[in-house]
């Protein structure tokens, strides 16, 4: 069984003359309990002075291909799975800007948790590309 994709309206990092947009349709897609998530740590984070900023969210097969090659040709060098191997593809992860929650990642991580997010890292290491 699958969990349908919703829409979500969540703000970015992208910008559009000088000021940040929502992420885009294409990405602003996840399930519903991940939506929820997602809103909640949202507004955690507002009321501890910071902002979440996606910069990634859902990812269709042929954009997790794309992200993939973008790695094995060094042309990024986040890991990214193959098309089969992500989360996001089930609209289930995210990436955020570290420096707008403006707080200790083991504090965000705190806040994320009680909301249902989990890392996929052992500890909270900024220096790690999923952190």
């Amino acid at each position: 069984m699958t969990t349908p994709l919703v829409k979500i309206s969540i703000p970015s990092i992208y910008e559009v003359g000088g000021e940040r947009v929502s992420l885009p349709a294409r990405m602003a897609k996840c399930t519903p309990d991940t939506k929820a998530a997602i809103l909640a740590t949202a507004e955690a984070v507002k009321a501890k002075g910071g902002r979440l900023y996606l910069s990634d969210l859902f990812r269709s097969y042929d954009m997790q291909l794309g992200s993939h090659m973008d790695y094995v040709s060094k042309k990024k060098t986040a890991y990214s799975p193959p098309p089969g191997g992500s989360l996001h593809e089930a609209g289930r992860a995210l990436d955020l800007d570290l420096e707008a929650l403006k707080m200790p990642l083991k504090d965000f991580w705190k806040i994320a948790a009680a909301n249902g997010l989990l890392p996929i890292i052992d500890k909270p290491d900024s220096s790690m590309s999923e952190s």
